[in-house]
């Protein structure tokens, strides 16, 4: 059976203040009296599930309309964005140097809001209809 952690997020200021403070509790009580092992590092300022989930509707959707493959319209929401600067990282293989586009599980979450605004600019311009963001599901 494989090990279950439970993660909270929150701030520290000497004491940690949950944003789910029932949950946390819940959590403790169901601990009490076992050995615990509690891990702590900065949270990650990666995107959001629902950042993703949503990026990846509108990008399915903006490649129907245009006939881009999906990859390709993230590639260059990526690019417009961010920037060439930002949005890319370099490799070099057999000493050459070459330029990939970053992947959107590799943005931070206002990177993925900028993309995230081209993309409903470029869905607006193209005339699509979208789902409500608090529509689509997010699977975590």
């Amino acid at each position: 059976m494989p090990d279950v952690w439970e993660r909270f997020v929150g701030r520290m200021d000497g004491r940690f203040h949950p944003l789910e403070p029932e949950r946390f509790q819940q959590a403790i009580r169901n601990l009490t009296g076992k050995r615990v092992e509690i891990a702590i590092r900065q949270e990650k300022q990666k995107r959001t599930l629902d950042q993703n989930a949503y990026l990846h509707v509108i990008a399915r959707e903006i490649s129907k309309a245009s006939g881009e493959s999906e990859d390709r319209i993230k590639q260059l929401a990526v690019l417009e964005a961010i920037g060439l600067e930002a949005g890319t990282t370099k490799t070099i293989l057999l000493g050459r140097e070459f330029l990939n586009v970053r992947s959107t599980a590799s943005l931070r979450k206002e990177e993925a809001s900028k993309v995230l605004d081209w993309m409903l600019d470029k869905a607006a311009f193209l005339e699509l209809r979208l789902p409500d963001r608090a529509q689509v599901e997010v699977m975590g």
